[in-house]
């Protein structure tokens, strides 16, 4: 299989194995062009955006892209209560408004 360099997920998946062998700020250069290339036009890019703001812990913008993703396709907010991207912001206040 062939990657392509302007799909964001493949840019999210680099970031994310980026951070767990420590090189981070590699990561978030990876993680900032998944964000750029999400965009907001439908719910899960909205979520898959969320999620790469989530692992380069920006806790406001991942919860801002999950909770406007959440209005359209409410099932949403059940998955992010699994999903290791988003679990990273367990701890703060704000993962009550998704946990309920």
């Amino acid at each position: 299989a062939v990657a392509r360099e302007d799909n964001p997920h493949t840019w999210h998946t680099l970031g994310r194995c980026l951070l767990q062998v420590g090189l981070n700020e590699d990561a978030h250069g990876a993680l900032q062009r998944a964000i750029d290339g999400y965009g907001d036009d439908a719910p899960n890019d909205l979520y898959a955006r969320g999620a790469a703001k989530a692992l380069m812990d920006d806790a406001d913008g991942a919860f801002g892209d999950l909770l406007t993703a959440g209005t359209d396709a409410p099932n949403l907010l059940s998955e992010a209560l699994e999903d290791a991207d988003y679990l990273r912001l367990s701890e703060h206040p704000r993962w009550a408004t998704i946990a309920g």
